[in-house]
């Protein structure tokens, strides 16, 4: 498995010596439309975002007096435009993704259906490499719009912040001269905090990381999926019905597992709620400090983000799998 991912990654990366990588990137696409759009992605990207950004933003500035309040109605248009440019980033994602699956989906059956796929095996080249290098070569059609995505997240992430830093300056009731002053902790209670603080700011930063990565990451998943939705398909239409079919199943069954969690957790809590005393093993945790919750809600989110991530990759490789397995029974040599 080490290899296989070890693989995996460099035809991510592009393996421009590699003859399938090479001519599945030298101007093919099986869906004609990405053909003659992916020329112009970048412009059409910036068009989404900046589009629905102005919306936002121009709606906001018409619903607002005139002459506008400063600073109020300029934070407020500010915040919509952001807003704006998270929703044209979320669009971009979700087309991406769907375009994604689209693309990946018409290779191995594409071939299959032009009996060309036989011929292919007659190479040299291993079923494993056949199938990540048409999965590399789908998946770098997408680098300019990934790129994209992550670009406006961070600039939207850092313009929530600059406005967080003005919103707070120009309140009035900041630094007014009747403010009691802030109480110092007891020595005792400084190390707490520190490792409470300590522990958030590494999880925003994980949390920041995984935003920007995430688009990549959902991307990589989707590809795997109509990878593999090809492989087990004879024509390209039989495919995309595939493809699409797998993709509504793992969303049923992600809601599915939700809710199950969910309700387990519910069913979890119910008895402390019925229990006429406080279990022995819960006082522990209702005497915690404030300090000691915080770490360990800082810490149980740095985890669901890491699982969350985990089982994108997880799927995706063993989509990856599945496909070089049925590649490598699919041929009548």
């Amino acid at each position: 498995m080490r290899s296989f991912i070890a693989e995996t990654w460099k035809f991510i990366a592009g393996q421009q010596e590699h003859p399938v990588y090479r001519h599945e990137v030298r101007g093919w696409s099986y869906a004609r439309f990405w053909r003659g759009m992916r020329q112009g992605c970048l412009p059409l990207v910036l068009l989404v975002v900046l589009g629905c950004a102005c919306a936002c933003g121009g709606t906001t500035l018409l619903g607002t007096s005139f002459p506008p309040n400063i600073p109020e109605d300029v934070l407020v248009a500010v915040t919509t435009t952001l807003i704006g440019l998270l929703v044209g980033a979320e669009i971009v994602r979700w087309l991406t993704g769907l375009l994604a699956t689209v693309l990946a989906a018409t290779t191995v059956s594409a071939e299959v259906e032009a009996a060309t796929l036989d011929v292919l095996r007659l190479t040299p080249v291993p079923a494993r490499e056949i199938v990540l290098a048409k999965f590399g070569a789908a998946f770098r059609q997408f680098r300019l719009p990934l790129l994209a995505v992550a670009v406006v997240r961070a600039v939207a992430i850092v313009g929530f912040l600059i406005l967080l830093v003005a919103v707070i300056l120009t309140d009035e009731s900041i630094g007014a001269s009747g403010a009691v002053p802030p109480i110092a902790p007891p020595g005792g209670e400084v190390v707490g905090i520190a490792i409470a603080g300590a522990g958030v700011v590494f999880a925003l930063v994980v949390l920041l990381a995984y935003t920007l990565v995430e688009p990549a990451l959902s991307a990589f998943m989707f590809s795997a999926i109509g990878m593999l939705a090809s492989s087990l398909s004879r024509t390209r239409a039989s495919s995309l019905t595939l493809a699409a079919g797998i993709r509504v199943g793992l969303w049923a069954v992600s809601y599915v597992a939700g809710q199950v969690v969910s309700g387990m957790l519910s069913l979890l809590a119910l008895p402390l709620t019925a229990l006429p005393a406080t279990p022995l093993w819960f006082a522990p945790l209702s005497a915690a400090g404030p300090a000691t919750l915080v770490f360990g809600g800082a810490v149980a989110t740095v985890l669901w983000v890491l699982l969350i991530a985990a089982a994108q990759i997880g799927v995706g490789l063993a989509a990856l799998a599945a496909s070089v397995r049925r590649v490598e029974r699919l041929s009548y040599l």
